[in-house]
C-alpha cells in the first residue's frame, strides 16, 4: 500500500490535476490495472481513517463524561462552599451577639460590684454583718471593739438574713 499522500496524488492524477506520468500508480506491475490498485488503496485508507475517527469519537465521549463528572463535582463543591460560607456567617453573627451579651453582662457585674462595695462601706463596723461576730456582742459596733483593742471587722458574706437586735 502506498502512503496517504501517494494515494491522494493518484486520485488527483486520474481527475486531470496531474499528468498520468506523475501518478504514483503508473508503475503498477503488469497484469494489474493502476486504477484498481489505486481504488483498493483508497478504500483501505478510508477504512483506516474511519477507524481512527471512531477511536477519536470514543475518546471524545470519554472526555465528555469526565468533563461532566468534573462539572458535577465542581457544582457540588461550590454548593458545599456556599453552605460553609453561610454557616460561617451565621457563626460569626452569633459570636458578635454573644460578645455583645458578654459586654453587657460584664457591665452589669461591674455595676453590681460597685453597689456591693458601696453597701459594704455603709455596713462596715456593724457587728451583725461581721465575720467574727463577737460572742458576747457587747458592743453595738466594731468601733466600740476597736476602743477595746480588738478591731477586726470583716464582712461575713452573703448569708441568711439576720435580724438586728
Amino acid at each position: 500500500m502506498k502512503t496517504d499522500e501517494e494515494i491522494v496524488k493518484g486520485l488527483e492524477s486520474c481527475n486531470g490535476r496531474y499528468p498520468c506520468d506523475e501518478c504514483p500508480y503508473r508503475k503498477t506491475p503488469k497484469g494489474k490495472d493502476c486504477k484498481t490498485e489505486r481504488n483498493i488503496d483508497a478504500i483501505a485508507l478510508i477504512q483506516q481513517l474511519q477507524a481512527d475517527n471512531a477511536e477519536k469519537d470514543k475518546r471524545i465521549q470519554q472526555l465528555e463524561r469526565s468533563l461532566s463528572f468534573a462539572s458535577d463535582l465542581a457544582d457540588g463543591l461550590k454548593a458545599a462552599t456556599v453552605k460553609q460560607e453561610q454557616e460561617l456567617y451565621v457563626s460569626e453573627e452569633r459570636n458578635r451577639q454573644l460578645e455583645a451579651q458578654n459586654a453587657e453582662l460584664l457591665t452589669k457585674v461591674e455595676q453590681l460590684q460597685a453597689e456591693r462595695d458601696a453597701a459594704l462601706e455603709n455596713i462596715r463596723g456593724d457587728c451583725v454583718y461581721c465575720l467574727h461576730l463577737c460572742e458576747d456582742m457587747v458592743a453595738p459596733s466594731c468601733f466600740d471593739c476597736a476602743n477595746k483593742g480588738y478591731y477586726r471587722w470583716e464582712w461575713r458574706g452573703v448569708q441568711k438574713e439576720v435580724e438586728h437586735p
